[in-house]
C-alpha cells in the first residue's frame, strides 16, 4: 500500500493538476470542481467494480446466520444501523458475484468441519420444487447482486443458525459522498495514478484544453495496464496429445484457440 493512503479529494486534485486546471502551488480545487470531480470519480469506481481485472484481491469472510430466513442480504454497513444488511462486509461494497462458498460446522469448536457448498445460478435455483425446504444446513446458495445490498438465497433453508457461511468474492471499491471526500482510501501501488489519470480523461471535456489529450490517454492506458497486471490470472494452456488444464482455451503447440 502507498505510504500515505490517498483520499478521493487527493485523487481529484491530482487529476485536475494533470489537466492543467490547477497549478502545483494551488492548495485545493474550487468547490464546483470538487463536486464535478467527485461525480466522475464515483462513476469510474462503479465501472471498475464490474471488471474483475480491476479488483486487486479476492475477499474472504465468514458470517453467522443468526436467524432462520429464506434469504440474507450482504453489503457494507448503512449510515442508519437499523438498515444494516444481515451480513456486513468488512471492506468495500456488496459483491458483484460470489465465487466460492463453504460452511463451517461448529459442533466441535476445537476442530470445526468445513463443508463446500455449490454456488448456483437462477436457472438451477428455479428448478427447486420446494424452495423453502428446511434443513440442518444448506447445500447450495443462489446469489443476486441486488443494490445497495446483494441477496443470498440458501437451499435448503438452514435451521442451525450457529453454523457460519464462508464466502469469497473479488473486492469492490466503494464510492464516496461529499462528507467522506477527505477520508483515507486503502489502495495498492499504481491504483492511485491509474484512478487520477482516468479521472483526468473523464474530466477533459469539462475544462479548457490545457493539456495534450493524446499523451494523457497514453499515460492512463499504461497506468491501467500496470494496475490490471497485478491481478490477471496466468494463461491456461493445453496440447493436442492430452496435456490439458481445466478451462483451457489455447493449444500452445498448434497455436490455436478453441
Amino acid at each position: 500500500m502507498p505510504a500515505n493512503p490517498p483520499s478521493a479529494l487527493m485523487i481529484i486534485t491530482s487529476a485536475l493538476r494533470k489537466l492543467g486546471v490547477m497549478g502545483a502551488a494551488d492548495p485545493t480545487p474550487e468547490s464546483e470542481d470538487i463536486e464535478l470531480g467527485l461525480q466522475e470519480y464515483n462513476e469510474i469506481v462503479e465501472q471498475w467494480n464490474v471488471r474483475r481485472r480491476r479488483s486487486f484481491y479476492e475477499q474472504m469472510e465468514d458470517f453467522a446466520f443468526g436467524v432462520t430466513k429464506d434469504r440474507y442480504t450482504i453489503g457494507p454497513p448503512a449510515r442508519n444501523p437499523a438498515q444494516n444488511p444481515d451480513f456486513i462486509v468488512a471492506n468495500g461494497g456488496r459483491p458483484v458475484r460470489i465465487d466460492f462458498a463453504q460452511l463451517t460446522l461448529t459442533d466441535q469448536p476445537d476442530s470445526p468441519v468445513q463443508v463446500n457448498i455449490a454456488v448456483i445460478n437462477i436457472e438451477q435455483y428455479m428448478t427447486f420444487n420446494v424452495p423453502k425446504l428446511p434443513s440442518t444446513f444448506p447445500l447450495s446458495i443462489f446469489y443476486q447482486p441486488t443494490w445497495p445490498n446483494g441477496t443470498i438465497y440458501p437451499y435448503p433453508i438452514p435451521q442451525r443458525t450457529d453454523y457460519r457461511l464462508n464466502l469469497v468474492w473479488w473486492h469492490q471499491m466503494i464510492t464516496a459522498s461529499i462528507d467522506e471526500i477527505t477520508l483515507p482510501i486503502q489502495l495498492p501501488f499504481v491504483y492511485v495514478r491509474a484512478l487520477a489519470l482516468t479521472l483526468a480523461e473523464a474530466l477533459y471535456l469539462a475544462f479548457p484544453k490545457k493539456t495534450d489529450l493524446q499523451e494523457l490517454s497514453r499515460q492512463a492506458r499504461l497506468a491501467r495496464s500496470d494496475m490490471e497486471a497485478q491481478n490477471t490470472p496466468p494463461p491456461k494452456v493445453s496440447t493436442t496429445d492430452g496435456i490439458r488444464t481445466t478451462g483451457s482455451t489455447f493449444d500452445w503447440r498448434s497455436r490455436t484457440a478453441f
